[in-house]
């Protein structure tokens, strides 16, 4: 076997870039005159003059109301840690009468065994916002890269204890989907007069205040425990934490944020850092505690209201008389600051266009493609199994499918996709396939929930994906497999093994983007995930 699948390895080590390009990759890896980030929104990868980036962190890092530099790294990283420890071990230690807190001892030494360093603040440029006034180059949302935190076991166990409250707020959608669904749910023609609109909430996570969101979101989840304590107990939750003991692990999460930039240290003082995986919980639940109880008690509020995180969907059903309710919502709360935009006709939502049907007077969705997409979907003849390249025509031809509801605009959305991975050289049988299966798919069907289909549990044996292993790795899988179930079937613990061959999961190897953007700002620059194979590269400046 070991034979067999090295050959075929060895036949198949030819590069899918040419010299040429290769050159070329290299010299801009080694430029230090650029800084290379995915944008903010929109799949493009940007070449930012690295003085500009310098110009737009500093304009954060000065700002002493949200960051404080500290002069002994050694000393902060060592204190955080320390706390978290402490964190932890009381959170292991809320005990009830039968001697159980909150998780398994296993699970305890993990997170106390848990090495941090102090993580990087990057980054990612807005090329969708006008350049910034004070720097004159583009604003950049400031990202923690931080996987390595020392804050990184409470903010693990602040995610399972707080996600699952997310379902309880009424005004929340999900995705995309979610947000069609009730979209299609609203009966009726929209009135004449009305207005949609949309709100965002203007820097939502540095705009949180750490003691009164670390208040707001215990008393939150101590109120609500009961109604998601299954969920909890999926997650490994054994006992829930006192209302005092889960404010004390939000506000470490939030207070103890260490991040370093080109060599100085900075310590986060106000809001809650995007990077953290329970910002996302503790913001949302902070907004619906101050802003949404508050808003449905008020009779001049929206006729539907829907809330993704940051991004407020609305109708106004008597137009402009009632947007005194955006003027109200400025006032809810200091540190809650709103944009508005209305229209009588369309709005743009998410990844959709919201429109009202003059005639009917029916509302109505598309597809909305920000004008910063360029829709870089991947190549061709990139190095990634022949099945995933077959799937995508198909996967985003039913995302189109979905969020179209009438027929006049998904015809031509789709027609232009089908163009755009022509362009990325599809062979046609591959767009055709893709044509046929969507004809089966009706958008009642895709809005629909999916339920998963019980099947025998199957092993998953992860590997990077190579070419030459693919057909030759399947084979030899297959022939372990059979040779392994003809031998023990009779075995009495044959049956608590799956009885299919383990699945192949193929982890893929770096692509350019993986090559060209980094999180720290260094000549020898640390190494970040994610991307497509053959990016656009836009370039500021001269």
């Amino acid at each position: 076997m070991k034979v067999d699948v090295k050959r075929g390895a060895e036949r198949r080590r030819n590069c899918n870039l040419t010299r040429e390009e290769r050159d070329a990759l290299s010299t801009l890896k080694g430029r230090t005159d650029i800084v290379i980030k995915p944008a903010d929104k929109g799949g493009t990868v940007v070449a930012w003059r690295k003085d500009n980036y310098r110009n737009e962190m500093k304009r954060h890092l000065t700002d002493t109301a949200a960051y404080k530099q500290i002069h002994n790294q050694d000393d902060a990283l060592r204190n955080a840690q320390m706390r978290s420890k402490r964190r932890v071990l009381k959170l292991f230690e809320n005990k009830t009468g039968d001697g159980k807190g909150l998780m398994q001892a296993g699970a305890r030494d993990f997170f106390l065994a848990f090495e941090s360093i102090i993580p990087h603040l990057y980054l990612l440029p807005k090329i969708h916002n006008s350049l910034e006034e004070t720097t004159g180059t583009w604003q950049g949302r400031p990202v923690l890269s931080g996987r390595r935190a020392p804050t990184r076991p409470v903010d693990w166990i602040c995610t399972a204890l707080l996600n699952p409250l997310l379902r309880l707020l009424p005004e929340r959608i999900k995705d995309t989907t979610d947000f069609l669904k009730k979209i299609a749910e609203i009966r009726g023609p929209v009135p004449r007069g009305a207005r949609l609109f949309s709100m965002d909430v203007v820097s939502l996570y540095p705009s949180i205040p750490q003691r009164e969101a670390a208040k707001v979101v215990a008393s939150f989840f101590t109120d609500n425990r009961a109604k998601i304590r299954q969920e909890l107990q999926d997650a490994g939750v054994w006992r829930t934490p006192s209302k005092e003991t889960l404010e004390e692990a939000i506000l470490h999460v939030m207070r103890d944020t260490l991040l370093q930039f080109e060599g100085r240290a900075y310590q986060q003082t106000k809001g809650t850092v995007i990077g953290a995986s329970s910002s996302v919980a503790i913001a949302e639940i902070f907004v619906h505690v101050v802003l949404e109880r508050k808003r449905s008690h008020r009779k001049d509020g929206p006729a539907e209201y829907f809330r993704y995180i940051d991004d407020i969907f609305g109708i106004m059903e008597d137009g402009f008389p009632r947007l005194g309710f955006f003027s109200w919502s400025n006032t809810v709360h200091e540190n809650l600051k709103f944009t508005l935009e209305h229209s009588d006709s369309t709005i743009n939502f998410l990844d959709t266009t919201v429109y009202i049907d003059q005639l009917t007077r029916d509302l109505h969705t598309k597809a909305y493609y920000k004008p910063t997409n360029l829709h870089t979907y991947l190549k061709f003849d990139s190095s990634h199994p022949l099945a995933l390249k077959k799937s995508l025509p198909y996967s985003l031809g039913l995302r189109l499918k979905r969020i179209n509801s009438k027929e006049e605009t998904l015809y031509p959305q789709l027609d232009d996709l089908w163009d755009m991975f022509r362009n990325r050289d599809y062979p046609e049988t591959i767009i055709h396939a893709a044509q046929e299966k969507l004809r089966d798919k009706t958008r009642a069907e895709l809005l629909r929930p999916r339920t998963q289909e019980v099947e025998d549990k199957r092993w998953i044996l992860p590997t990077l994906f190579f070419p030459g292993l693919t057909a030759h790795l399947k084979i030899k899988l297959q022939e372990v497999w059979t040779w392994m179930r003809k031998t023990y079937s009779e075995h009495p613990s044959w049956v608590k093994y799956p009885q299919n061959p383990p699945m192949i999961a193929w982890r893929r190897g770096k692509s350019i983007k993986d090559h060209l953007v980094r999180a720290a700002v260094l000549v020898d620059h640390l190494n970040r995930t994610g991307g497509e194979d053959q990016p656009q590269v836009t370039v500021q400046g001269n």
